[in-house]
């Protein structure tokens, strides 16, 4: 049609000057054409072909506005959907913090902001492992409790402070408890500099304000924060007292070893290994403190054994070495419990072993295992020994596999036993 227009339009042209005659008198004639209705046609067909334009104009518009309010309506669907999907869920994640907020004594302000220190991670969790998370992290806020509501000093206003943090926590204000304990601990730190007489009991304080706030963060799932607050308590603790300052090393490499086992960060865990290392050189020597090397031992093994899992076999071995040492000093008269749990974790460790190829490392499992259950009974504590059956059966399958046939039936066996305990209705994710 364009080329329809431009001919006509050229062919009109040497007409030009005869236009405005034939307007003054439509039926004058030249050359045998009809200049009146030239002009007519002319005008006739430009007219149609501005309303033709103008009317593709207006269709176009339409179109545009058509599909910007389709898209509108789809951003609008999609936002709704997607608030009454978040709605739903921050509703269940609400009705579980409630339901261990009541089962556990902990005031449900507390709880909600545990469960919003979680962050989207909650959302990502199955009911029974959030449960279960959010179970031990009341636990932490009791200990937490009762040992700010205990805690002695001589500043009345340092007492207060802590007894303020409590309420704090009560409410679910952790951001306010921290810097009501930072206070605190500011209180005790300028003591430190103005009382000379007094400066082993502050900075002894002072180190118990900075674990409290570390087991504060720990609390919010901060481990890496929790770990620098412990290795700040470990340095203010006074020089002469390698019990506390030990203790705060300990918990600091624990607080890096959750770390590393939560968030999959293998640095965090090498980091806890070291500070165990170091810890059981620099404070606990076992020929000085056997006790405390002994548990730099198990807790070294534990971070050991995580790297291991993670397919670091020498890690593993070296997890193994450090449970067996400890064994050495954790005997079973000395401290049954922890003679068993640390069987348990060899156990384990041998177990990961076992299953990549080394047929002695697991039958030692299987032996650490039963080693383990001997004080783990179901009497005195059936989850313990529930669970150490389980890791027995595992065990004794992998050994099958291997070609021993008496190590099925008695696999079959522990996890019979296992089953005991851990009923459906007790434990729905075991």
């Amino acid at each position: 049609m364009t080329d329809f227009w431009r001919g006509l339009e050229a062919a009109a042209r040497p007409l030009a000057g005869l236009l405005e005659r034939a307007q003054e008198n439509p039926v004058w004639v030249v050359g045998g054409f009809v200049v009146g209705g030239v002009a007519w046609a002319l005008k006739f067909f430009a007219d149609r072909r501005k309303a033709a334009q103008e009317r593709q104009r207006y269709i176009e518009a339409e179109a545009d506005k058509s599909a910007a309010e389709v898209r509108e309506a789809n951003r609008d669907r999609l936002a709704g959907s997607q608030l009454a999907e978040t709605k739903g869920m921050q509703q269940h994640l609400q009705a579980l913090a409630a339901q261990v907020a009541a089962e556990k004594g902990v005031p449900l302000p507390t709880m909600t902001a545990i469960l919003e220190a979680f962050g989207e991670q909650a959302q990502t969790l199955d009911a029974n492992a959030l449960i279960e998370r959010l179970t031990a992290k009341a636990v932490e806020y009791q200990d937490l409790a009762a040992r700010l509501a205990t805690f002695s000093n001589a500043d009345p206003a340092v007492a207060t402070l802590r007894g303020e943090a409590r309420d704090a926590i009560i409410v679910g204000d952790f951001v306010g408890a921290d810097a009501l304990l930072r206070r605190a601990e500011r209180i005790d730190r300028m003591a430190v500099e103005d009382m000379e007489s007094a400066a082993l009991a502050r900075r002894s304080s002072a180190a118990q304000s900075l674990a409290e706030r570390a087991a504060l963060a720990s609390l919010r799932s901060a481990q890496r924060e929790a770990a620098t607050l412990f290795a700040e308590a470990a340095e203010m603790a006074p020089s002469n007292d390698l019990a506390q300052r030990l203790r705060y090393r300990v918990a600091q490499a624990d607080a890096l070893r959750l770390h590393g086992e939560t968030f999959l960060d293998n640095d965090a865990l090498r980091e806890a290994i070291a500070i165990m290392r170091s810890a059981a050189a620099e404070l606990a020597p076992r020929d000085r403190d056997p006790a405390g090397w002994a548990m730099t031992q198990v807790n070294l093994g534990n971070a050991l054994a995580r790297l291991g899992e993670r397919g670091d076999d020498a890690a593993l071995a070296d997890s193994v070495q450090a449970f067996r040492a400890a064994l050495e000093v954790l005997t079973r008269d000395r401290d049954p419990a922890g003679w068993a749990v640390t069987q348990m974790n060899l156990g384990n460790a041998l177990r990961v072993l076992g299953e990549r190829g080394d047929d002695a490392a697991l039958a030692d499992g299987v032996q650490a295992y039963r080693a383990a259950l001997e004080i783990r009974t179901r009497d005195r504590d059936p989850a313990g020994w529930a669970k150490t059956q389980v890791n027995l059966g595992t065990a004794l399958l992998r050994l099958d596999e291997r070609g021993d046939d008496a190590a099925l039936a008695d696999g079959v066996q522990a996890f019979r036993a296992a089953l005991e305990v851990l009923t459906r209705d007790r434990d729905l994710a075991g």
